[in-house]
């Protein structure tokens, strides 16, 4: 018996004898954004970073360039500035890789049975370190 042929080895089917594609019906799948782009999110993470002077809420010595959701998209948090908290790249990962009791007890993260969103502005790990 001959040996098997790897795929690398086997030779490309002729296009008469390739299996026809089956045709989609409707339109075509829209193409995956990449980041954020609606109006009300835009301003409200302009008006956050704004409040925040352009830098991390969470170090206070890097330059702000994410708008980080407190309450999640998903678990139907608005494009608010009350919940869209100003961090940079480094504190962003941070918030999402850290244990999930420790982000939902600083404030950075809220469980998605608040129906009222405090704002970032106004709790402790800020005002804190504000009046310092």
């Amino acid at each position: 018996m001959p040996a098997r042929k790897t795929p690398l080895q086997r030779a490309p089917m002729k296009r008469a004898l390739r299996p026809s594609m089956p045709v989609l019906d409707g339109p075509a799948p829209k193409k995956k954004r990449r980041g954020k782009s609606s109006q009300q999110y835009l301003s409200a993470r302009a008006r956050s970073f704004g409040l925040s002077g352009g830098v991390c809420v969470i170090c206070r010595s890097a330059r702000a360039d994410h708008g980080h959701h407190r309450l999640r998209q998903g678990q139907g948090g608005p494009d608010t500035a009350e919940n869209v908290m100003p961090v940079c790249w480094r504190c962003h990962q941070r918030v999402h890789s850290t244990d999930l009791t420790l982000a939902l007890a600083a404030g950075w993260l809220l469980r998605s049975h608040v129906t009222e969103i405090t704002p970032w502005w106004e709790l402790p790990f800020w005002t804190e370190r504000r009046a310092a």
